[in-house]
């Protein structure tokens, strides 16, 4: 069965923009509901960007679901001779699925109570924050075998790493950083505070996000491009021939 990407630059460059416009959208939503002191409860639990049954959580899963499985099309169109290997694209696939199911379901929440009680076990104040220091190290031996197709991909699809790269950035900011921030200096916080907080952290995740699927999206029509290529140019010598032949 062939898998074909049935979308152009300008759709991605398009998505791009309607992506960021709809997370300002939740983003002010969200800061009116709380400076109105939440009138309404079900507006405030659908506009919540912290609470579980909200549009920013409904939403932030989608896009990371959305980005595994462009992954797991490139996956699964992958050659032997590609510079970037179909294991790292299926990591990749495996990896923001994992995260749009953790988004959904609070994976890492989980798992900061089942190891809370382990006195060795590093931590944030309040015995907070188990989860990233789980995180952080499951992603740097991941990186280790991922090196030369990260180094692949930035040699051959510039563009396109750069944006992911970015959203990488972004992303780790608002889902490490500020929940750092949050944990060592804002429990005791005014309420304030805490919504500022909160605000810049799922907005940040949502940005990062956004760019991670577009630059996955452009990534994968430079691959068409050169796949359709070198596929050219593999199959004109063969023309040439047959047309010698004929004469």
């Amino acid at each position: 069965m062939e898998i074909s990407i049935r979308f152009s630059w300008e759709n991605v460059r398009q998505l791009f923009f309607w992506l960021i416009g709809f997370e300002l959208f939740l983003l002010v939503a969200y800061l009116l509901e709380s400076v109105l002191g939440s009138p309404v409860w079900t507006i405030e639990r659908l506009l919540d960007l912290d609470g579980e049954l909200s549009i920013a959580v409904w939403f932030s899963t989608v896009q990371l679901a959305a980005i595994g499985i462009l992954f797991l099309i490139k996956a699964a169109k992958a050659r032997p001779n590609d510079q970037v290997p179909r294991w790292f694209l299926a990591l990749g696939c495996a990896g923001f699925l994992f995260l749009s199911l953790d988004e959904h379901l609070q994976l890492h929440e989980t798992i900061t109570k089942l190891t809370v009680h382990l006195d060795w076990v590093p931590r944030f104040s309040g015995d907070h924050g188990v989860w990233i220091f789980a995180y952080l190290g499951l992603g740097c031996l991941l990186l280790l075998p991922s090196l030369r197709p990260i180094v692949a991909l930035w040699r051959f699809h510039r563009y396109s790493f750069s944006l992911m790269a970015a959203g990488v950035g972004v992303f780790l900011l608002g889902a490490v950083g500020m929940e750092v921030i949050g944990y060592e200096f804002l429990r005791e916080a005014p309420r304030l505070y805490q919504v500022l907080e909160i605000a810049t952290e799922e907005f940040l995740e949502m940005l990062g996000a956004s760019a991670i699927l577009c630059g996955a999206a452009f990534y994968a029509l430079e691959a068409e491009a050169v796949r359709a290529a070198v596929t050219e140019d593999i199959q004109q010598p063969e023309l040439t021939a047959a047309v010698g032949t004929a004469s």
